[in-house]
């Protein structure tokens, strides 16, 4: 599967920065922020140190 290869190769090239997590998102439909057809996802490193560590994307983006 090529999202899998994909999420490898995120994953290999994000872990110099020494995250202890990632929150993957996706934006799909005009409603859901995709407003030119096309496919990209959101890799986000996570640490504890994080205000908003244990959150998901939604809390995570929110000011």
């Amino acid at each position: 599967m090529v999202l899998g290869v994909v999420l490898v190769e995120a994953k290999r090239r994000l872990d110099q920065f020494q995250p202890v997590g990632f929150t993957i998102g996706w934006n799909v439909g005009a409603t859901g922020g995709q407003h030119i057809f096309h496919a990209h996802m959101h890799v986000v490193c996570r640490y504890e140190r994080d205000a908003k560590a244990g959150l998901g994307i939604r809390d995570f983006l929110r000011s």
